[in-house]
């Protein structure tokens, strides 16, 4: 699973900071506490009247623990990112026993597009299709090393970083943020519209008010899960041209003569990947 080392970026660039994620959760936990006390027969006066006839310090009080709450949900998200990405993925979740169908039709979806856009959103081997688009268009940044040269992006990934710039480190990061804040929106609007929808119709709500509550919920999930796949397919680019630029830089670090032959490279690699992935000896002085 790619999305395991591709978080070797961040922790290179030092601790992410959840900031773009504090405000979608802060409004998740206001929406869910105003339709709580909406379902519960309150109004919207009421409840504004309450609060106002707090006092100061009730007032600082009840918006610090707001805030302290949302801020560690915001980094709780923040530091399960990568397990999020998976989730939208297809690998784990609730869905899981779903993915032979999804596999299914991405196969048969992959067939149908044109050579450059089955390169942006669909490995070329259809072994590797993923359930999810999301998954597919990560899995592409994953397969392009090893169609072209034989590299096992897995293994190599987190050596490569090593040789990378900074400002390419930047940007990595930067786009890996853009699918991990989206995600956690869709998450979260999915998460809020799926229980509204199960739990309110028991407190005696209305079913135009479920309606009114979960609908929008799902709209907003879907909305930003198609983020996430342009935000993904910037992401996954970077990371192809990543492999192609710098791997060479890579054999110079490790004393290693870059192959004369495509061939030469592949064999390389393999066994550079067999040997740090099974701790097994290695040659890589000897000229291809």
């Amino acid at each position: 699973m790619f999305s395991l080392v591709l978080d070797k970026v961040s922790g290179l660039l030092g601790e992410r900071t959840s900031a773009a994620t504090f405000l979608p959760v802060l409004s998740f936990i206001g929406l869910a506490l105003y339709v709580s006390w909406l379902a519960g027969g309150g109004s919207t006066a009421e409840l504004v009247a309450k609060l106002t006839a707090l006092d100061l310090a009730s007032q600082l009080l009840l918006s610090v623990l707001v805030l302290l709450f949302a801020y560690i949900m915001a980094l709780l998200a923040t530091n399960n990112s990568t397990t999020i990405i998976q989730l939208f993925e297809g690998y784990i979740g609730p869905w899981h026993w779903l993915a032979p169908l999804g596999r299914s039709y991405h196969k048969s979806k992959s067939d149908t597009v044109g050579h450059e856009v089955r390169y942006l959103l669909y490995p070329s081997d259809a072994d590797d299709v993923m359930p999810t688009r999301l998954g597919n268009i990560l899995k592409t940044a994953e397969t392009h090393p090893r169609d072209l040269y034989g590299i096992e992006a897995v293994i190599i990934w987190p050596r490569l970083l090593r040789v990378v710039t900074a400002e390419v480190l930047a940007e990595l990061a930067n786009a890996r943020q853009g699918i991990e804040h989206s995600l956690v929106i869709s998450l979260l609007a999915s998460v809020f519209g799926g229980v509204s929808a199960l739990v309110l119709p028991w407190t005696g709500v209305s079913m135009y008010f479920v309606a009114t509550v979960a609908a929008p919920s799902f709209v907003v999930a879907g909305l930003a899960y198609r983020a996430s796949l342009g935000a993904a397919i910037g992401y996954a680019e970077i990371v192809k041209s990543v492999f192609d630029i710098y791997r060479a830089d890579l054999l110079i670090l490790l004393g290693a003569q870059a192959p004369a032959t495509n061939n030469g490279e592949r064999l390389l690699w393999q066994q550079l990947s067999n040997s740090w992935y099974r701790s097994g000896p290695v040659s890589i002085f000897k000229r291809w």
